[in-house]
């Protein structure tokens, strides 16, 4: 009899399927359990000990796109300034929201001052960002994104969110464990394999636990879920887990000041980089790195530029939260440097280890200043010049930012020497309007000098004022200038009962008559019209002049090289002439200028002499039209030889040379009872005064009314003028 057991077919199908559809359960129980880890630590990654290293930001719009695309996850790294170059994507503070964070692309760098300053755009935007961003407002650079997982790990902050992508699945895998521990007690009861019962029990047990430890704490999760999440704990099974953070932040300071003018200075630097503020728009203490919720910042503000306390200093103000700002501590302080000691802590025992120190530097005093002298002849309130030139030297002083920039406007003034209104721009060449030097870098007590080319002829002030490092302004003072560039002439008139006139004994003296006729010449001497050096003009007297050695090249212009000559007659008493000497070799000619009567020097100048900057970009100086007489009376030879010479001697590198106008021996002859008096025309300001000189005396005589001259030992008396 043959017995067989039929074979269940239809039993092993279904383990087979049962065994098949636990196995997927399982590869999706883990996918799922996976996929949630990873929104979970992406979440949380503000809060876990990596940030020091990475950590992860949502983007939320498409200015960066397509590079990287709304929703995505960016993967931030931290970064000194100073390793940032264009075209890397940081991600920063916004300077108009501190709440704000901003990712977008370096389009440029900039060096402002000491600090850097960044210019940032958006792949989409069609224009950079209308700020520039200092480097405190970088908190690092973008090295990778994760596309569109942005958008699960936003969703999972939201109170829907958290429901189906935490709630849901945690109850899920909850009901699903529980089902599992029953189906393993009943397995225990009919399996004897002592090793597979624990193989999978454990596997259960791991994953029970991994579980529980998911739903515990993200259960703490809801819309404000990074302040829960930092220090928090739950308990599973008697077993109690904790996540909490042991990293104390950094801390950084945001500081914005204003000058007088200038507003909304971003950073430490001030006006030129040394600090100084009139007062403080923000000083924001801020978090670096850390949770901004729950760390706090400690500080405390000292006078003058010291050392920071220990931060367990017990002078420290503390708990302020993340980006206070105490501008309205800092700017009731009074003015002077002052020192701002911060540092982070994570309460309640975790703190900077070293206190951060900030300079604040505060001035609102206003400069002062004094003129200490100016160009020119002083008389009664007004300085009297004979250049175009003219120039106010003034003594700042500044006790706290210093001294940084003197200005001066340049105004007509009437017949009184009164300011009026001020000189445009364009009237006067190399003049824009105002006038000013910038000293850099400050100082407390410094010495200037203000100077203004091309000035013409009349009546003008100086309205100066000085600033310091804040911008601050000192009052203003005037200072009164005439300028007078033509020469004037003086006519003596004689009354007597007879008198004599001798006639003049140089022939085309003023250099009208067909220019160097009667004279004799050696090397380089023209007569000109005018003459223009730089931009400043040389006129004579009448129609003409002599000029004597070149303005310009590099050879061939010694001052033995270059004569103008003419023999006196006898009979001539004495001799005057006018000269202008000027020079571009201001040390190595000496002498430059030369005259000469019968082959002995009789007198001479040097380049050092000529000490007034006629043309300061043509860096030539001038003695001015000066009138130089010499007394001839002397002199016995029949003839007189003059000889007038001009040039180099010390070199031929640079050049001087001379002007030459009213050469003459005019005398007049009259009695002892005769009555001297003068007149005189000027196509400038006119004649003030007159002067006179009396045989060769050392010093003129102001003239103010008709004089006699006395006869001494039956001898007349030589008489020299001048006027001004």
């Amino acid at each position: 009899m043959n017995c067989f057991v039929p074979l269940d077919k239809s039993g092993t199908m279904a383990k087979k399927i049962t065994s098949s559809l636990r196995t997927i359960g399982k590869i999706l129980e883990w996918m799922v359990f996976g996929m949630l880890i990873i929104l979970y630590l992406i979440v949380l990654s503000p809060n876990l000990p990596t940030k020091k290293y990475v950590s992860t930001y949502i983007v939320q719009t498409g200015s960066m796109e397509p590079t990287i695309h709304t929703g995505s996850i960016a993967l931030i790294r931290q970064i000194n300034a100073d390793q940032i170059k264009k075209g890397d994507i940081i991600i920063f503070t916004s300077p108009k929201d501190p709440n704000q964070t901003i990712l977008h692309r370096v389009f440029e760098v900039k060096q402002k001052d000491k600090n850097i300053e960044f210019e940032m755009k958006g792949d989409n935007n069609t224009a950079p960002d209308n700020w520039m961003i200092p480097a405190v407002s970088i908190k690092g650079i973008c090295f990778s994104t994760i596309p569109f997982l942005g958008h699960p790990a936003a969703f999972l902050k939201t109170q829907k969110g958290f429901i189906i992508l935490i709630g849901i699945p945690a109850l899920f895998l909850i009901i699903l464990q529980i089902k599992k521990i029953r189906e393993g007690i009943d397995e225990e009861v009919q399996r004897r394999i002592h090793k597979q019962i624990k193989k999978e029990k454990t596997t259960d047990v791991i994953t029970g636990i991994g579980i529980l430890l998911l739903a515990s704490l993200t259960g703490l999760l809801s819309i404000q879920a990074v302040r829960a999440l930092f220090i928090s704990k739950a308990t599973a099974s008697g077993i109690t887990f904790s996540v909490k953070d042991f990293t104390p932040p950094t801390t950084t300071v945001f500081i914005q000041g204003d000058l007088d003018e200038t507003k909304n200075i971003v950073g430490t630097g001030g006006w030129h980089g040394y600090g100084w503020y009139e007062r403080y728009d923000n000083v924001n203490l801020r978090i670096q790195t850390g949770d901004p919720f729950t760390h706090t910042i400690n500080y405390q503000l000292l006078s003058g530029d010291v050392a920071c306390p220990v931060a367990s200093d017990i002078s420290y103000v503390t708990g302020l939260a993340h980006d206070t700002n105490i501008e309205n501590v800092v700017n009731v302080r009074t003015n002077g440097i002052h020192t701002l000691c911060y540092f982070g802590t994570n309460p309640p025992a975790f703190s900077e280890a070293v206190a951060h120190k900030q300079l604040l530097k505060l001035d609102r005093e206003n400069p002062a200043f004094v003129i200490t002298g100016a160009s020119g002849t002083y008389s009664d309130g007004v300085y009297y010049n004979n250049s175009p030139t003219v120039s106010a030297t003034v003594s700042p002083a500044d006790g706290f930012s210093g001294y940084t920039r003197g200005r001066f406007d340049l105004t007509y003034a009437d017949a009184g020497h009164n300011c009026t209104t001020p000189v445009p721009s364009g009237v006067i060449p190399g003049y824009p309007g105002y006038n000013e030097d910038n000293l850099l870098p400050p100082h407390l007590s410094p010495t200037r000098t203000l100077t203004q080319t091309n000035i013409p002829d009349g009546n003008w002030c100086f309205r100066i004022w000085v600033y310091d490092d804040v911008q601050n302004k000192s009052g203003y003072q005037d200072v009164s200038f005439t300028v007078d560039t033509s020469i004037p002439t003086a006519s003596l008139s004689v009354t007597g009962s007879w008198t004599k006139k001798v006639e003049e004994n140089i022939d085309n003296g003023g250099f009208e008559s067909g220019g160097t006729t009667d004279w004799k010449t050696a090397g380089n001497v023209t007569t000109i019209a005018s003459d223009t050096i730089g931009t400043t003009p040389i006129t004579p007297t009448g129609t003409a002049m002599a000029r004597i050695g070149q303005t310009s090249g590099s050879s061939g212009n010694y001052a033995w090289e270059n004569r103008l000559m003419q023999s006196i007659p006898a009979g001539a008493k004495s001799l005057s002439l006018f000269y202008n000497f000027l020079t571009r070799d201001y040390f190595l000619d000496d002498p430059g200028f030369f005259i000469r009567l019968n082959g002995k020097d009789i007198f001479h100048t040097s380049a050092w002499m000529a000490d007034t900057l006629v043309d300061p970009f043509d860096s030539v100086y001038s003695t001015g039209w000066t009138q130089w007489y010499y007394d001839l009376s002397t002199i016995t030879d029949p003839f007189i030889n003059l000889s007038i010479s001009a040039g180099n001697t010390g070199d031929q590198d640079v050049q001087s040379w001379v002007y030459i106008d009213q050469v003459t021996t005019y005398v007049v002859a009259a009695p002892s009872h005769a009555q001297y008096s003068f007149t005189g025309t000027d196509t400038g300001t006119g004649i003030s005064k007159f002067y006179y000189n009396i045989d060769s005396a050392v010093d003129y005589t102001l003239y103010t009314t008709p004089f006699k001259i006395p006869i001494v030992n039956n001898q007349s008396q030589p008489l020299a003028s001048s006027n001004n």
